[in-house]
């Protein structure tokens, strides 16, 4: 029993000291709890105010960040999920640019710059692109893009031609433009004094030129006067059109020929002047002695264009690597294709320009030549190609123990003028011109051996363009 007795006391003082000890350590022990901090959403635009065609560079320094992703109304790139962006803004106008933010607890936060873009400047220029080419055929509802005041001036906001039925030509016709009811002619009708329209114009060379004006008026009528005038700051009297007894309807157009107008070379503002209404003008036939026009689509130039102009993108197929030089034919930039034989050699020396926008259409041109400007060293056979919309490939060969086309490997310039009629393939068969989705193919021949590293294969390639002759 004394045994026992003895053994509840020490419990009963292991008990108490433990109560002591924890009472003490709980008191030291004492711990500081902190809640969860939620992510900041914190973001910035580098302005908020820009001109068309100028950039603002976004940052988001946000905190916790699970995931983001930008959207940008009116900017390119239109949406991005990087930390830094930098958008450009092409046209004017008020856009959104907003990021919404994800955070590591799932929850979410958006923030929203309102970006202020100024429109850029109205220009006046050519409505189909290139000048109107003279001598040539002027079609007058051709006129210049720029609007009221700048390419055109017209009496009242209203096209009386649409409202009398007539269907819409252009959407920014300002001028009273008559479609006739099968479509086939476009004339400028409704005229009234004062009212003018311009056009701009690539005259090929300084000379006398014959103005022939299609025109028509009211039956038993007399036309007011056209006056010609020119330079796109001094308006010069160039001269005028005669009055005309009346054609007999506002649909039947007879010639009337104004001669000895004198143009000087290169591009210009010409101006069709109203002195009265009166007169409906369909087309101007402009036509000098001894002056031909040839014509001209652009395919990779600086030069002149006449007839208008596609852009092109670079393909680097196999075994070389393309970029600009300004060791040029014309202009101030050419095209390098440098051979390259460590990359895949799959398809032998392979390079590739593509129309921008495709395909492209060259179907006018059947009959005509395509132009190049080409320079090498290399005396190996290359092709130059074009493929179709059919994937089918058309090639002229260029050998060096022919000459062909009279290209030499001297490591010069030489311009080579080859008739669209000689790409074919094998078998004979011609392309279909009006879908190339190939423009440009540079390709070693492949019945040669295979280029081999140390090999001569480099080219210089510039000014491709068709002509009409």
């Amino acid at each position: 029993m004394i045994m026992l007795k003895n053994i509840h006391s020490l419990k009963l003082l292991y008990l108490l000291f433990f109560l002591i000890i924890g009472f003490s350590s709980c008191k030291e022990d004492v711990r500081v709890v902190e809640l969860f901090e939620k992510g900041q959403l914190n973001a910035t635009a580098s302005t908020t105010s820009i001109k068309a065609d100028e950039t603002v560079t976004f940052e988001d320094n946000s905190t916790k960040v699970q995931s983001l992703s930008w959207t940008f109304q009116g900017g390119s790139p239109a949406t991005s999920t990087a930390q830094n962006v930098t958008v450009t803004y092409s046209s004017g106008g008020t856009f959104e640019a907003k990021l919404v933010v994800l955070f590591i607890d799932n929850t979410t936060a958006e923030k929203v710059f309102t970006i202020d873009v100024e429109a850029p400047p109205i220009l006046q220029g050519p409505y189909k692109s290139a000048p109107i080419s003279i001598p040539g055929t002027l079609e007058v509802e051709n006129y210049d893009v720029g609007g009221e005041g700048l390419a055109y001036h017209d009496t009242e906001a209203e096209n009386k031609a649409v409202t009398a039925g007539s269907a819409r030509y252009r959407q920014d016709d300002g001028i009273d433009l008559e479609v006739s009811a099968d479509g086939s002619l476009v004339n400028i009708g409704y005229t009234a004094a004062d009212e003018w329209v311009e056009y701009t114009v690539n005259v090929q060379a300084s000379a006398a030129y014959d103005f022939e004006f299609f025109v028509a008026s009211s039956p038993g009528g007399s036309a007011i006067k056209i006056q010609l005038v020119v330079d796109e700051t001094t308006f010069t009297d160039l001269g005028e059109l005669p009055a005309f007894p009346g054609t007999g309807g506002w649909g039947t157009y007879v010639p009337v020929k104004v001669e000895g107008i004198n143009l000087d070379a290169g591009q210009q503002i010409l101006r069709l002047y109203f002195t009265g209404g009166s007169v409906n003008v369909d087309k101007i036939n402009i036509s000098a002695p001894g002056v031909v026009v040839v014509e001209k689509y652009g395919i990779y130039t600086e030069g002149s264009a006449t007839a208008g102009s596609i852009g092109v993108t670079t393909q680097n197929n196999s075994m070389v690597a393309i970029s600009a030089t300004t060791d040029a034919y014309e202009g101030s930039e050419a095209l390098y294709i440098k051979f390259d034989p460590t990359t895949t050699n799959q398809y032998g020396v392979h390079a590739t320009l593509l129309p921008d926008p495709s395909p492209f259409d060259a179907s006018a041109y059947l009959g005509g030549y395509y132009n190049v400007a080409l320079k090498t060293t290399s005396v190996g056979k290359m092709k130059i190609r074009i493929r179709d919309g059919s994937g089918g490939n058309f090639w002229v060969m260029l050998d060096d123990a022919v000459k062909t086309y009279g290209f030499e490997r001297d490591g010069n310039w030489h311009a080579l003028k080859i008739p669209l009629a000689d790409f074919k393939t094998d078998g004979g068969a011609s392309p279909d011109l009006s879908t190339l989705q190939n423009v440009f193919v540079l390709r070693s021949d492949e019945q040669s051996a295979t280029p081999a590293a140390g090999e001569d294969w480099d080219y210089y390639v510039d000014d491709i363009y068709l002509t009409k002759e």
